[in-house]
Formats: structure tokens, C-alpha cells, sequence
């Protein structure tokens, strides 16, 4: 049974904030509650960051109806549905600019779109954080496999409790990524602030992948001291991956994926098919890496840049 909606029944805890993003303005949803049981660190949690990623959305309005009484340590700030925007659209981007706001850092006041929802949430809550968890997931097009995505930023004491989150969440696979790659990592951890992906669900699974973003935040929260630590499986994650490759379509066409995807791949295996729509003779496409696929696009359509597979290794 979906989760959306059954927050109307009880005592609303989340306030609407109206943002001007000009071209329009919009409502976003925000928890942000002072816990009654003393003072604490501060969790940020967003999900919707992309606006057809729902298991993170999913899973941000059950912990919401989980704690909207107040009781943990600290403060704790829950954005469910960012991307406004993009999720009226069923689209990963915000359309108003046709940008990804996971790409966009620091924005400004005054700026494009996106630029001014990103200024927001940096200025307003992100500012405040010390840790800053990401809720992601597979978009319309995507399946996934649920993996933590960390970020080296060279500060010791965030790299320090980026290894105790690794240690702690007990998550399968964990990508520990370079951070020219998501620029807003490294000027947060000179902030005191750790932000951090995770990536759980898939346009087929949104309930399941909710189950595991909710294991995730449970465990943030007890290392930070604002609940009691819970019972879970605390063994070391099988596979930490240092690199990306990702695959990208070429040209507009057709995309056909395999249908039983491996966990693992070699180099030069096949990982589908492509056909360019006015030739209709279908070629075999093979990966230049060998190592773990973390997600793959599904569905049959292939735009000209956009990623097919992420593989990590």
C-alpha cells in the first residue's frame, strides 16, 4: 500500500513554503522540527531532488509520520518533494530550465529556475546541517540496485564520519566518488556538513526501495545521537567502488537492454542492443569497464547523451 496521502488524516506536520522561481511560483513541502528529547545535531533528509525518483519521496513522508512527535535529539529537517516542478512533469530535470537541480550549486537569489531552488535550500536549511542525506533512487526509465554514494572531500573530520556512516548503514555496495563530479560535496564539508547520495527503489519498486531509504536514516540518525541505536546488521559492506564509467547513448534510436542484467560484468561484454531508427539492424554494445551495474535504463527509447548504465568498479 502507497504512503502518499495518508499524512491528510492525521495532524499535518509539514508546512508548504511558497518560493518565487520566477516563471511561477511554487509550494514546496518542508518537517522541520526541534526534537523534545534536548538539543542535538541537525539531519537534513530531501527526496524528489529528482521529480521521478518516488521511493526517496516514499520514504521521507513515512519517517515524517514516524517523528512528527518530536521524539529524538537535535533538529530534523525533511523535504519529501523538492523538485516541484519535475515531479508535476514526471521528469527527472525541473522544466522551467530544463536542469538537473543535483547539478546545480550554489545558485542564487535572483537567478534561472533551478538556480533559485537550489539558493534556497543551501541558504536555508543546508547551511544549518551536519549531515545531509540525499534520497534517490531508479527514475520512470530506470532499474537500480541499491548502493550508498560517498564523496572523498579531503576534510578529516567529514571523511571521518563519512567512514562511520559506511561502517554503520550496512549497505551492500558503496561508491566513494571523487567530487569534481558533484561540486557542492567539498564547500559543505568545509561548512561542517557531510552530504551524501543514497540510492535505494526503482520505477517498479518504489515501496521496497522506501523500506531500505528508511533502514538508512534510522541508522544517520542513531550515529548521530538523536535516537537510540537500533538493531541492525552492522557487517561491513562487500564492495566499496572508487571509479564511474558511465555508458551513454550516442545517437536518438532504439534501446534494447538485456532482460536478466548481471550484478557483475567484464570488459567488453554485451549490456544490449542499439538500432538507429532509420537503418533498423540492431547492434551489439559493450562496455569498455568491467565491474558492478549499478543502474541501466529500462525502457526502449535512447536519447542522444543520456546514460544507459552506470558502472562502478
Amino acid at each position: 500500500m502507497s504512503f502518499f496521502g495518508s499524512l491528510a488524516v492525521s495532524k499535518n506536520p509539514i508546512k508548504l513554503v511558497e518560493l518565487d522561481l520566477g516563471p511561477r511560483k511554487i509550494q514546496i513541502p518542508v518537517f522541520d522540527l526541534q526534537g523534545k528529547n534536548g538539543d542535538g545535531k541537525t539531519l537534513l533528509i530531501t527526496a524528489g531532488m529528482d521529480g521521478d525518483e518516488y521511493a526517496g519521496m516514499e520514504a521521507a513522508y513515512q519517517f515524517i509520520e514516524q517523528f512528527k512527535m518530536g521524539d529524538f535529539c537535535g533538529r530534523l529537517i525533511i523535504i519529501p518533494c523538492f523538485n516541484i516542478p519535475g515531479f508535476e512533469a514526471e521528469e527527472s530535470f525541473n522544466p522551467l530550465d530544463m536542469r538537473h537541480p543535483r547539478d546545480t550549486f550554489p545558485g542564487t537569489a535572483q537567478g534561472k529556475p533551478t538556480e533559485r531552488l537550489i539558493y534556497w535550500l543551501m541558504n536555508g536549511y543546508a547551511s544549518s546541517a551536519h549531515i545531509w542525506c540525499d534520497l534517490h533512487g531508479g527514475g520512470g526509465t530506470e532499474r537500480l540496485r541499491p548502493f550508498l554514494w560517498m564523496f572523498e572531500t579531503g576534510e578529516p573530520s567529514i571523511q571521518l564520519l563519512a567512514k562511520q556512516i559506511m561502517a554503520s548503514l550496512s549497505a551492500n555496495t558503496i561508491v566513494s566518488d571523487k567530487v569534481s563530479r558533484w561540486s557542492k560535496a567539498v564547500p559543505l564539508a568545509r561548512r561542517g556538513c557531510l552530504y551524501f547520495m543514497a540510492e535505494s527503489g526503482d520505477r517498479r519498486c518504489a515501496d521496497d526501495g522506501a523500506v531500505q531509504h528508511v533502514k538508512w536514516m534510522h541508522s544517520v540518525m542513531s550515529l548521530l545521537h538523536m535516537i537510540s541505536p537500533t538493531l541492525t546488521d552492522q557487517a561491513q559492506p562487500s564492495i566499496v567502488l572508487k571509479n564511474l564509467h558511465f555508458l551513454r547513448a550516442d545517437f536518438d534510436g532504439f534501446w534494447r537492454p538485456l532482460q536478466d542484467m548481471p550484478v557483475q560484468i567484464g570488459r567488453h561484454d554485451i549490456i544490449g542492443m542499439r538500432m538507429k531508427i532509420q537503418k533498423g539492424v540492431w547492434n551489439e554494445v559493450r562496455i569498455s569497464h568491467a565491474g558492478q551495474i549499478l543502474y541501466w535504463k529500462e525502457t526502449h527509447r535512447m536519447k542522444r547523451g543520456e546514460i544507459l548504465a552506470a558502472i562502478g568498479y
